[in-house]
């Protein structure tokens, strides 16, 4: 792709959750599979333009995902737990911290999730936007 003067992108993205979804809370070890991650598809939109503006990248992978886990317990709650014997990598943990990390797309793109089922606003112009969980 260098040699065309292609610009590539990839997106690990978790589980997708749209506006109207009501699958979450979960408890337990429901939807184990995916560490308790989603991603509000607002949020891959906005990620996606920037991406296409962010003219200094060329070729990078980001994961996506909100700021939030699914999981009604605490994340270290849920490691300790569920994953006991699982390193942590984490400085420190907010009270629902992710199980994966944005702080490339943050670095690079100036990306932050802004949607997360825990706090909808209620207001018409940021419906389902939220501050910080946690």
């Amino acid at each position: 792709t260098e040699r065309c003067g292609l610009r590539t992108f990839s997106f690990r993205l978790t589980n997708a959750m749209v506006q109207s979804s009501n699958k979450y809370p979960l408890n337990g070890r429901q939807h184990e599979v995916a560490m308790y991650q989603y991603f509000d598809v607002r949020d891959f939109a906005a990620m996606i333009e920037k991406v296409f503006v962010a003219d200094q990248l060329e070729h990078e992978i980001f994961l996506l995902s909100a700021l939030d886990s699914t999981h009604t317990d605490p994340t270290g709650e849920v490691i300790a737990r569920y994953y006991p014997e699982v390193e942590s990598r984490y400085e420190s943990l907010e009270t629902y911290s992710p199980f994966v990390s944005m702080e490339k797309a943050r670095k690079l793109l100036g990306f932050e999730p802004r949607y997360s089922w825990r706090n909808v606003e209620t207001s018409a112009s940021h419906k389902g936007a939220v501050s910080r969980p946690g």
